[in-house]
């Protein structure tokens, strides 16, 4: 009879210590739910994808590259076309903008350089 009784306390030890387990662990997923969804919040996205940009100094090359490639093919273009209503002469800003805008940030990198060895003398 005793053993029996020894046997029904371990039993219910052990049933004691897998149902604390389990609470613990239903924890542990529900933390872990809340900080997925945390994370995959479009605020945070933004937050990451930023920070990962602003860390990269190649990207922030790449950015400012074509940035300004951007804005010197709008500046052509606006230059060439100014207020003119004749369609061909839009297409040609079109077409100049589009050239300014590969040439400018096909060249800015070389013009960086440049202006670098220029700083360091």
């Amino acid at each position: 009879m005793t053993t029996n009784k020894n046997g029904a306390a371990w039993l219910a030890e052990e049933i004691k210590r897998l149902e604390q387990k389990e609470a613990m662990q239903k924890q542990l997923l529900k933390q872990l739910g809340q900080d997925t969804m945390q994370s995959l919040k479009p605020s945070s996205l933004v937050k990451s994808a930023i920070g990962s940009i602003a860390s990269s100094k190649s990207r922030q090359h790449t950015i400012l590259d074509t940035s300004l490639g951007i804005g010197a093919g709008l500046l052509a273009r606006k230059w060439y076309v100014g207020v003119s209503k004749n369609i061909f002469k839009k297409l040609a800003g079109i077409v100049i903008q589009n050239l300014t805008t590969g040439l400018v940030a096909k060249k800015m990198p070389a013009v960086r350089d440049k202006i670098s060895s220029l700083r360091s003398k």
